[in-house]
């Protein structure tokens, strides 16, 4: 299963969303990570800041409520029983465009659970995310475009590219249990 949603949540829900994760109301806090990927142990040029909202079902941080409208939305459009993981990333500007590794998220779980993962676009840029999962014979490139969901399953191969357009390019990834 693969699909995408052009304007997933209404103009105030979204804008809401950006703002914080921008820090135009308040500041945000940003944590950094020396890897894309948090289970990768090699030593990489790439890296990326994060923010974990929620983790087991549980809130991870005093910003998760902002994200209410979008867990209500997607639950609506997908429902699920659990949210597994919810974060924020933003990669910023290197002067070039960098392609991360191909992945598929929670496979570090021996035995993963059935899932769906998504991911929420913030920001309008040159980046994008990859579908590429050679045993499915997909592959999809998706713009990056504000308030677009992209939502597969989540033994599904994907990647992120980075901009450089923008000194920024934000992105929620959710991953949900069926």
């Amino acid at each position: 299963m693969l699909k995408t949603i052009d304007n997933f949540l209404s103009l105030k829900d979204f804008l809401s969303i950006q703002k914080m994760l921008k820090g135009e109301d308040q500041k945000f806090p940003w944590y950094f990570q020396k890897t894309i990927y948090e289970y990768d142990s090699h030593a990489s040029p790439e890296f990326m800041f994060f923010h974990l909202f929620n983790n087991d079902n549980k809130s991870n941080s005093s910003f998760n409520d902002y994200l209410k409208p979008l867990y209500e939305k997607v639950y609506e459009t997908f429902p699920y029983s659990s949210v597994v993981r919810c974060k924020a990333n933003l990669y910023t500007n290197q002067g070039e465009s960098m392609t991360h590794g191909p992945h598929q998220d929670l496979s570090h779980l021996k035995k993963p659970f059935p899932y769906m993962s998504a991911i929420y676009h913030i920001n309008k840029c040159n980046g994008a995310t990859v579908i590429d999962d050679k045993q499915k014979n997909i592959f999809k490139k998706f713009s990056q475009k504000e308030n677009r969901l992209i939502i597969f399953s989540g033994n599904t191969t994907h990647y992120a590219v980075t901009q450089t357009n923008t000194p920024f390019r934000f992105i929620i990834n959710l991953v949900i249990k069926q």
